[in-house]
């Protein structure tokens, strides 16, 4: 993420303190210290995640501090999934993009050719819809776990409830 938001900077597409290069190590030290710091602020608020049971199963998560007799402390795994999960989405979506935009990219180019610019990116396209697919018909299943991230997704759902403590 800090080779993406370096070479932001450099585009001037984000700020050009981003571009920024160490002069001993040639790395975009800036770059990496924001990372570092945006990364640190979501493992303490991952950290603040508490969890309560109800008597029917069904699992309230909110921010906030365990008292250990209602609210318990969401564990570290969970999170770890919840995270590795979030990321996987967003990298199909970034893919699916790149799918998409490489059959513009090409024709602006003039370099088309249809097994590697319509055919191989489509089938790509389709293999990356199947994870999404199955996210949607487990759900529908209710075969997913209650501690599940893809329920950020905000699809119905009977068996979770959300509260903020904000």
């Amino acid at each position: 993420m800090a080779r993406y938001a370096f070479h932001f900077g450099r585009q001037d597409i984000a700020p050009q303190c981003l571009a920024r290069i160490h002069p001993r190590w040639q790395s975009p030290y800036i770059a990496s210290l924001i990372q570092s710091g945006y990364t640190l602020g979501k493992v303490f608020l991952l950290g603040l995640v508490i969890q309560h049971t109800n008597q029917d199963g069904s699992v309230v998560y909110r921010l906030g501090f365990a008292d250990g007799k209602q609210w318990e402390q969401t564990g570290g795994i969970a999170a770890f999934r919840w995270l590795a999960s979030i990321f996987s989405l967003c990298l199909i979506v970034v893919y699916l993009i790149t799918n998409v935009a490489i059959f513009f990219f090409v024709r602006k180019c003039h370099e088309f050719r249809v097994l590697s610019h319509v055919i191989a990116p489509g089938v790509s396209g389709l293999i990356l819809l199947l994870p999404l697919a199955s996210l949607y018909c487990l759900h529908c299943l209710s075969l997913e776990t209650h501690s599940s991230p893809w329920r950020l997704l905000r699809f119905p759902s009977h068996q979770t409830s959300y509260q903020s403590s904000w």
